[in-house]
């Protein structure tokens, strides 16, 4: 006869790691943000997001109708706010609304918030083996105010990725040679640039991508510009 023998169980108490004492924009924070922030918080606006402050940006970003979105490295106070209950003001909701941040995710942007002069955050290092993000640039219509393009905005270690397309474009008054006449994200789109006024010839365009690297410590310049190639405006 065969003893059974008691087996005891010893569930060891998980605990989650501690959060970086200097979390970084690319590896730390924006993660974060893509998880539970984006859907809203991005370009194109809609829902909650229609505030344009844009949580997939550290920077502020222009756009093509000539506004300028909020980036998240300015907006870090407000972002501290409105993730803690206890620092809201009268009126405001947690965010986001559908699920609290755990502890974890609060200690990441309470560190980051630290950081800077308290009023601007820092990019800090990012993925020391980052890839550049790639962009594939189509036209698929044009009449003789506008062309449409379709793109595809390719990023290797998946992270979010922010752009801004260079051409010419006419505000009323003058012709600017280096505006901004289309927006892109991570992923498939396509985007339409006014050419009402731009007088025929040929026009080099550029993107400037933003894949959350810090790629200029000493400056301000975090993008890599690719040059997209001319456009023959008849």
């Amino acid at each position: 006869m065969k003893r059974l023998v008691p087996l005891t169980l010893v569930i060891a108490a998980c605990s989650s790691d501690a959060a970086p004492d200097r979390p970084s924009w690319q590896v730390d924070v924006m993660p974060l943000f893509a998880a539970n922030c984006v859907r809203c918080h991005a370009y194109p606006f809609r829902g909650d997001g229609a505030t344009a402050l844009r949580l997939d940006s550290f920077d502020d970003t222009e756009l093509a109708d000539g506004n300028v979105a909020s980036g998240a490295s300015k907006s870090v106070q407000a972002i501290f706010r409105h993730t803690h209950d206890i620092a809201l003001l009268p009126g405001q909701r947690v965010m986001p609304p559908d699920r609290p941040l755990d502890d974890y995710e609060l200690a990441v942007i309470r560190n980051w918030a630290s950081l800077g002069n308290g009023e601007t955050a820092v990019r800090g290092p990012g993925h020391p083996d980052n890839h550049a993000p790639e962009l594939a640039l189509t036209e698929l219509a044009r009449d003789a105010t506008s062309i449409t393009f379709g793109y595809e905005l390719r990023d290797a270690d998946r992270d979010l990725v922010v752009g801004t397309v260079i051409g010419p474009r006419f505000d009323g008054t003058m012709l600017d040679p280096m505006a901004v006449v289309g927006n892109v994200t991570a992923g498939r789109d396509q985007f339409t640039w006014d050419i009402t006024g731009v007088t025929p010839g040929d026009y080099p365009i550029r993107a400037r991508l933003d894949d959350g690297a810090d790629v200029d410590p000493e400056g301000s310049a975090d993008f890599v510009e690719v040059d997209l190639g001319l456009v023959t405006i008849p």
